[in-house]
């Protein structure tokens, strides 16, 4: 601390590639306009990184009345880094992590299968009935432009400083579809917002989009990603308290289904993924409220 100045020293695994890259990210994103915290110093060769401290203000904590407005200021940075991140990301040799492929995406269908279904609820069986529809639903995602996306943009990952919204935790960068960030912040389970704020959100990252001269994800495409999205995070709740011993993650695999099913209900095109989500939330609230 330098007079009321507080700064953030990490020291990183050299095993871990995607923390070797923060500062090559972070600085490639202030050149786009998007608030992160500033990198201070970066020694590759110790594996040190001193930064800006944005204090323990997140989203998550953020005021009710002050939330849509936040919510707003996110979507447009997600705008930004959807369309002029897409553009400059081609012109540099920036270190992002290994791109959305049919096996990224099928490791996260895996991660919620083994570790909700199987470890959690003991029903892997339940996988059956959206088997077929979730090749269609990653298809979908497969045919998206493949854009710069921040990966893990929910509520903890957004810092409030001051009224403005700071990304952190970027280092997991990637290309992939654009809605999968859309759908990490609206169906976060750690805030579970309503249909209306989602749609207000979607529809004003939408207008920022057009207006920095790209095009949106089509509508439909924003629950079929929350889809996509939410069997990581239940897969990862479920992982994180049952084998790694994390009970901070238990409360949250209720809401986890519930917007499960809400992003299922949220589209049309997946019978099959409702039925599953259903079932998901009715047997997550049995066990957990069973002694």
């Amino acid at each position: 601390r330098s007079g009321d100045r507080s700064l953030v020293w990490c020291a990183y695994s050299p095993d871990r590639q995607e923390n070797a890259g923060f500062a090559a990210i972070a600085d490639f994103l202030k050149r786009i306009g998007i608030q992160v915290p500033q990198v201070i110093l970066h020694l590759p060769d110790a594996c040190e990184l001193v930064s800006e401290d944005l204090g323990q203000y997140d989203l998550q904590r953020a005021q009710t009345g002050d939330r849509d407005q936040l919510l707003r200021q996110v979507a447009a940075q997600a705008a930004r880094l959807h369309v002029l991140g897409d553009k400059a990301v081609r012109l540099e040799e920036l270190p992002l992590q290994r791109g959305f492929t049919k096996g990224l995406y099928d490791w996260e269908r895996d991660y919620f299968r083994e570790n909700l279904l199987d470890r959690f609820l003991g029903q892997p069986d339940l996988w059956a009935v959206a088997a077929r529809e979730y090749c269609q639903l990653r298809r979908e995602l497969l045919e998206q432009p493949q854009v710069p996306i921040h990966r893990d943009l929910q509520s903890a990952n957004v810092m409030v400083v001051d009224g403005k919204v700071y990304l952190i935790d970027f280092q997991g960068m990637r290309l992939g579809a654009a809605a999968y960030d859309l759908a990490s912040l609206l169906y976060d389970p750690y805030q579970c917002h309503p249909r209306a704020t989602r749609q207000e959100i979607w529809r004003h990252y939408s207008e920022q989009v057009r207006a920095l001269g790209g095009t949106p994800p089509p509508d439909r495409l924003l629950p079929v990603a929350a889809i996509q999205r939410l069997f990581q995070a239940l897969g990862a709740y479920g992982k994180l308290w049952l084998k790694d011993g994390l009970d901070w993650y238990r409360p949250y695999l209720l809401p986890g289904c519930r917007m499960l099913l809400e992003a299922a209900e949220d589209t049309t095109a997946y019978p099959g993924i409702l039925a599953l989500a259903k079932q998901c939330l009715g047997h997550t609230r049995n066990r957990l409220e069973s002694p």
